[in-house]
């Protein structure tokens, strides 16, 4: 096939996929095609039903179509039939164009596409757990907790909410932090704080993103606990005796395998670990939505049994969202 019919081959092609991607077609063009009235045909008469259609499409343009393959899709459970289109009298290798037909041979389809449910809806109780799993100085995982500080603040106690660090171990078997030690010695007085102090605990984290760094936290930490009114003993005594036991409840939080809630985001796997900061795990199912105030109420809020009144509240943040992205 020369270049110049190839050219002319390829754009009748892509016209009759465009004419096909309007939808469906059912073939009533001329009384030619068969009109087989049982309710399905066989695959064969299917495959000549649509044969007939694209030549009638391609005919006065020196140009036709034959079939080279026909078979029962069972994925789609459609005919498929995969057709080449030719000059006239051509011994040269056609364009390739797949299609998929209806049992009754009356209907063709560009494309079979899946509707498959593939969302896992977070399952409803009476007090939904919300869990975010974070780095201390991951800057995505830091503007995830600034959207969900006022989601947090406005359902209070009606929900169980903490957030969770992913650490791991280097070589040697100690603990590590992707940002560096002073991030891991942070993530440590940020468990401290949420587990003796609260209340405190969020406007803590708030004050460390904005006045701390990966680079001076064991410093910088002393001022903003003073300035949250924090009991620095306290911390400094839980960093030094609950260190190594905060770490591993971390790490098997972390490693465990939760449900997701679109498994198209995590290629097609139903279940996954938390491999990156930040990751919101709703009544034990991992979020995939938007990263926004009023994304995470939304969600949060469909796993209440009975919403409580908050849960129709217009957050003034809602449009402050979160960068897409993760450390890991």
């Amino acid at each position: 096939m020369d270049k110049k019919t190839k050219s002319l081959v390829t754009i009748l092609v892509v016209a009759l996929l465009v004419i096909l991607a309007g939808g469906f077609f059912a073939f009533h063009y001329s009384s030619k095609i068969s009109q087989n009235t049982q309710s399905e045909v066989s695959l064969h008469q299917a495959a000549q039903n649509a044969l007939k259609y694209f030549n009638h499409i391609l005919s006065g343009r020196k140009l036709s179509a034959k079939i080279s393959q026909e078979s029962n899709d069972p994925e789609t459970g459609l005919y498929k039939v995969d057709f080449e289109v030719f000059k006239d009298n051509s011994k040269a290798e056609g364009h390739k164009v797949s299609a998929y037909i209806s049992h009754n041979g009356k209907f063709v389809f560009p494309q079979a596409i899946s509707i498959q449910q593939k969302i896992t809806n977070i399952p409803q109780n009476k007090k939904p757990d919300v869990k975010l799993f974070v780095m201390a100085f991951c800057p995505y995982g830091n503007s995830a907790e600034d959207a969900i500080t006022p989601v947090i603040k406005l359902l209070n106690s009606k929900i169980n909410f903490r957030i969770d660090y992913i650490v791991g171990k280097d070589q040697k078997n100690n603990f590590s932090s992707l940002h560096g030690e002073q991030e891991l010695h942070q993530d440590v007085r940020e468990l401290c704080v949420q587990k003796y102090s609260p209340n405190k605990f969020l406007d803590f984290v708030e004050k460390i993103n904005q006045q701390c760094s990966p680079k001076n936290a064991d410093q910088c930490w002393e001022k903003v606990a003073q300035q949250a009114n924090l009991d620095q003993q306290q911390i400094e005594q839980c960093q030094n005796k609950e260190n190594n036991n905060l770490l591993n409840q971390e790490m098997v939080s972390s490693q465990k395998e939760y449900l997701v809630d679109d498994s198209t985001r995590f290629n097609g796997a139903k279940k996954s670990s938390i491999t990156g900061s930040p990751t919101l795990v709703i009544n034990g199912v991992i979020y995939s939505g938007d990263r926004t105030a009023q994304g995470y109420l939304h969600a949060i809020c469909s796993a209440f049994k009975n919403q409580p009144t908050e849960c129709h509240t217009k957050i003034q943040e809602s449009n402050k969202k979160a960068p897409a992205g993760q450390c890991n």
